[in-house]
């Protein structure tokens, strides 16, 4: 993955996890006491979780993508009168992982990689394009 595409599916993720893109007031002690905006992403709680120094994290961190993992695993889809609940599998082969995300045994997505963090934010930003488009 290039960094647009980290920079995409980041974006995406946040928004399905109902962050918002705000400006946040920051004073830093200039000569002049200039007063600085600056955009950064806030999550449900309206904790501040990026800066200039502090990225979105979904695509390197645990800490980060399995709280995305468990709202996927959560979903549930009543609008067609049946309970279909999503279930990410994540399975390793000799060289690299296939991590795929099930619905009522029917696959949505399938991805192959090197490390299991990689293909697991792999799988799961292709999910969001196909939940986005789907729901």
């Amino acid at each position: 993955m290039n960094k647009q595409e980290i920079l995409k599916g980041n974006k995406l993720i946040a928004e399905f996890m109902d962050w918002s893109y705000e400006q946040q007031h920051r004073n830093f002690r200039y000569a002049d006491d200039t007063k600085v905006w600056k955009k950064c992403w806030f999550d449900t709680y309206g904790i501040r979780r990026t800066d200039k120094n502090n990225p979105l994290l979904f695509h390197s961190s645990w800490d980060w993508l399995m709280p995305v993992v468990e709202k996927i695993e959560t979903i549930n889809d009543l609008d067609d009168g049946y309970c279909s609940d999503f279930v990410l599998t994540a399975t390793y082969h000799i060289q690299n992982w296939t991590v795929s995300i099930l619905d009522n045994n029917i696959e949505v997505t399938e991805q192959e990689g090197l490390t299991k963090i990689g293909t697991t934010y792999k799988a799961v930003v292709e999910f969001i394009e196909w939940y986005n488009q789907n729901k």
